[in-house]
Protein backbone atom coordinates (compact mmCIF):
# COMPACT_ATOMS: atom_id res chain seq x y z
CA UNK A 1 0.00 0.00 0.00
CA UNK A 2 1.50 3.43 -1.47
CA UNK A 3 1.37 6.39 1.50
CA UNK A 4 -0.23 9.55 0.56
CA UNK A 5 2.96 11.15 -0.19
CA UNK A 6 4.83 8.43 -2.10
CA UNK A 7 1.66 9.46 -5.10
CA UNK A 8 3.15 12.93 -5.64
CA UNK A 9 6.44 11.51 -5.96
CA UNK A 10 5.27 8.97 -8.75
CA UNK A 11 4.39 12.15 -10.52
CA UNK A 12 7.11 12.79 -13.49
CA UNK A 13 5.46 16.34 -13.79
CA UNK A 14 4.33 19.91 -12.27
CA UNK A 15 1.93 21.75 -13.51
CA UNK A 16 3.10 25.45 -14.46
CA UNK A 17 0.28 27.94 -13.88
CA UNK A 18 2.39 30.82 -14.66
CA UNK A 19 0.01 32.13 -17.88
CA UNK A 20 -2.54 32.00 -15.61
CA UNK A 21 -0.66 35.03 -13.31
CA UNK A 22 0.36 36.50 -16.10
CA UNK A 23 -3.44 36.72 -17.51
CA UNK A 24 -4.72 38.20 -14.10
CA UNK A 25 -1.80 40.52 -14.71
CA UNK A 26 -2.81 41.82 -17.69
CA UNK A 27 -6.34 41.95 -16.95
CA UNK A 28 -5.89 43.77 -13.95
CA UNK A 29 -6.72 41.51 -11.38
CA UNK A 30 -5.64 39.63 -8.38
CA UNK A 31 -5.87 36.36 -7.29
CA UNK A 32 -9.03 37.53 -4.55
CA UNK A 33 -10.92 38.46 -7.76
CA UNK A 34 -10.22 35.23 -9.29
CA UNK A 35 -11.64 33.27 -6.03
CA UNK A 36 -15.12 35.40 -5.83
CA UNK A 37 -15.06 35.17 -9.85
CA UNK A 38 -14.89 31.22 -9.52
CA UNK A 39 -16.27 30.56 -6.24
CA UNK A 40 -12.93 28.62 -5.96
CA UNK A 41 -11.28 28.21 -2.83
CA UNK A 42 -7.74 29.73 -1.02
CA UNK A 43 -6.86 26.67 -0.58
CA UNK A 44 -6.63 25.84 -4.69
CA UNK A 45 -5.25 29.08 -5.06
CA UNK A 46 -2.28 28.06 -2.79
CA UNK A 47 -2.26 24.75 -4.67
CA UNK A 48 -1.36 26.33 -7.77
CA UNK A 49 1.23 28.84 -6.36
CA UNK A 50 3.14 25.52 -5.64
CA UNK A 51 2.27 23.95 -8.60
CA UNK A 52 0.23 21.27 -7.66
CA UNK A 53 -2.18 19.54 -9.95
CA UNK A 54 -5.86 21.23 -9.04
CA UNK A 55 -8.85 19.51 -10.33
CA UNK A 56 -9.96 19.83 -14.07
CA UNK A 57 -13.71 21.37 -13.12
CA UNK A 58 -11.65 23.62 -11.25
CA UNK A 59 -9.58 24.47 -14.33
CA UNK A 60 -12.89 24.96 -16.57
CA UNK A 61 -14.32 26.94 -14.07
CA UNK A 62 -11.81 29.32 -14.45
CA UNK A 63 -11.50 29.13 -18.32
CA UNK A 64 -15.60 29.86 -18.45
CA UNK A 65 -14.92 33.01 -16.19
CA UNK A 66 -11.89 34.04 -18.05
CA UNK A 67 -13.11 33.47 -21.34
CA UNK A 68 -9.72 31.89 -22.22
CA UNK A 69 -8.85 28.57 -23.20
CA UNK A 70 -7.09 25.72 -21.06
CA UNK A 71 -4.22 26.21 -22.65
CA UNK A 72 -3.48 29.62 -21.62
CA UNK A 73 -3.41 28.96 -18.02
CA UNK A 74 -1.32 25.55 -17.67
CA UNK A 75 1.44 24.29 -18.91
CA UNK A 76 2.79 20.73 -17.85
CA UNK A 77 6.41 20.27 -17.42
CA UNK A 78 9.13 17.05 -16.63
CA UNK A 79 9.52 17.53 -13.06
CA UNK A 80 12.65 19.01 -12.24
CA UNK A 81 13.02 20.30 -15.30
CA UNK A 82 16.11 23.43 -14.73
CA UNK A 83 14.57 26.53 -16.71
CA UNK A 84 11.54 27.99 -15.56
CA UNK A 85 8.50 27.14 -18.17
Amino acid sequence: MRGKNSVIEDVPCEYCYDKLWKLLIDRRMKKKDLRQLTHISPAVIAKMGRREAVNLETLAKICIALKCKLSDLVDIVPRGKPEPC
